[in-house]
């Protein structure tokens, strides 16, 4: 993990590197052998967040982004997340607010763009605040029934966590998908919404959740 800010003549230069715990392979549910997440930047610009790529558990680690820092005062805090689960990998960006963190878990999640097979995923959900001293974390709640694969989004004027779920219907023998609000105090889920059914039309690869100026969510699906 790098900070990188520009000299006089504009060139980057790297202000501070930070190692995080790498198991050195690909898990099911990522496209590489290390951190799947985009860094998130949240309070205020104080913290920037990923996930690592550990074992068993897979962290949630949060990092101060000051200059002037001892490498070992860098990191505020290493959180294992979705100990409950066979395992933890994450492709999408933690979503941040304040000092709260959202993270999903993708593991198992391998999207075939050629036979269009599915593969079952992890489910999960957790929130991790960065204490309000910001020497350490603390976990809020833990959702291990919600499955999805896309970049959810946070609404700060309704509290929900917007997000595209996927289920599969042993009876039926299909993948349902639908639209999917947690509450962000709680993890709860507040409402849900069918959006259709087969892999092969409303499943997504990875794309982020956007919530249109009319309050209409959309998602990118593999039939349109």
């Amino acid at each position: 993990m790098y900070r990188l800010d520009l000299d006089a003549s504009g060139t980057p230069y790297p202000v501070w590197g930070a190692t995080y715990e790498n198991c050195g392979y690909q898990k099911p549910g990522q496209y590489n052998a290390g951190s799947g997440t985009t860094p998130t930047i949240l309070g205020n610009g104080k913290y920037v967040a990923i996930t690592d790529n550990a074992v068993p558990n897979m962290h949630v680690v949060v990092y101060r982004t000051a200059k002037q820092l001892d490498p070992e005062k860098q990191v505020v805090c290493e959180v294992p997340v979705f100990e409950y689960a066979e395992g933890g990998a994450l492709d999408n960006s933690l979503l941040g607010s304040g000092n709260s963190l959202i993270v999903e878990n993708n593991y198992g999640y391998v999207a075939d763009f050629e036979d269009f097979t599915p593969t079952p995923s992890e489910p999960g959900f957790e929130r991790i605040d960065i204490d309000p001293n910001g020497k350490g974390c603390t976990q809020v709640w833990v959702n291990k029934e919600v499955a999805s694969t896309t970049s959810g989004k946070l609404s700060t004027r309704t509290g929900l966590i917007y997000l595209y779920e996927r289920k599969y219907d042993d009876q039926n023998a299909v993948w349902v998908y639908y639209w999917t609000a947690l509450d962000f105090r709680t993890g709860e889920v507040v409402w849900q919404k069918m959006a259709g059914t087969g892999y092969e039309r409303y499943d997504s690869s990875w794309p982020a959740l956007v919530v249109g100026p009319n309050e209409t969510l959309y998602v990118g699906v593999f039939g349109g």
